[in-house]
């Protein structure tokens, strides 16, 4: 029996991603079609069974892409675009006062498929990240990260 991981994030018991190929993805395999929002040669977006609010849509893409390392540019470029179009559907729709989008790769994700969440916001709905702010480092320390992240550009 597999045991269940706690997230290193929010340290719930949610079970994290599992590793698997697009033959048994539940995101290339999708099936709901009565949830499909937008649907094209390239992607599928459909509402989230897990909402943070209603009207909670996630796009993906139809190949199987684990993270934002593997997605190609184009294909990564033309899902922000898409999701700039469902973002403004999304809003007028749930009269929301604005859409956050949300994307984890590596520790933070709960699916071995890349995913794009759109997800209104209304002032005081109480979604909020589990984000604990650090100190400025202050100016040096944040130029040597500059410069560490720089290398790799």
């Amino acid at each position: 029996m597999e045991e269940k991981r706690n997230c290193p994030w929010c340290e719930s018991g949610h079970d994290g991603p599992k590793h698997v190929d697009s033959k048994d993805c539940v995101f290339c395999n999708f099936t709901d079609k009565e949830v499909v929002i937008y649907e094209d040669n390239l992607f599928t977006s459909f509402l989230s069974r897990a909402p943070l609010n209603n009207y909670h849509a996630i796009i993906v893409p139809k190949k199987h892409y684990i993270d934002t390392y593997e997605i190609p540019d184009e294909v990564l470029a033309k899902m922000y675009i898409l999701a700039k179009k469902i973002t403004k559907a999304i809003k007028q729709a749930s009269k929301a006062d604005g859409v956050s989008w949300m994307h984890d790769d590596g520790t933070a994700k709960t699916a071995e498929h890349f995913t794009l969440h759109l997800f209104p916001r209304y002032k005081k709905d109480n979604i909020c990240g589990h984000y604990v702010r650090q100190e400025d480092p202050g100016l040096i320390v944040r130029a040597q990260y500059t410069e560490e992240i720089k290398k790799f550009l």
